[in-house]
């Protein structure tokens, strides 16, 4: 049975979040650290994996290849990320991205 929309969405809302949190806490020598931070963000990507490819895009801002790419190197290539890749990407584009997916959440919501 495929989850709704909403659901989906806001789960990725919440890994999200832990995310934005884990970058507030920042100690990019600690392993641990990113482990966890490279986990919320591959499982927010995930959640958003299984949404329509319309939706996907409106959310993802046009760039779903881009950020499923991202999950895909953090799941299948792990020892391979490139740090700085990840924190650059956290910090220029998490926020516009959760933007996004609060306002899909709203849409969604009205619509539920």
């Amino acid at each position: 049975m495929r989850r709704a929309p909403a659901d989906l969405v806001g789960d990725a809302l919440e890994h999200l979040d832990a995310v934005v949190a884990y970058a507030a806490r920042i100690d990019p020598h600690d392993q641990v650290w990113f482990d966890g931070l490279c986990l919320r963000l591959a499982a927010a990507i995930e959640c958003l994996g299984e949404l329509s490819p319309d939706l996907r895009d409106t959310v993802c801002g046009g760039s779903w290849p881009a950020v499923r790419a991202t999950r895909n190197r953090i799941v299948h290539g792990y020892f391979a990320v490139d740090r700085e890749v990840v924190l650059r990407a956290v910090a220029d584009d998490v926020d516009p991205m959760r933007e996004r997916w609060v306002g899909a959440a709203r849409v969604l919501a009205r619509g539920a």
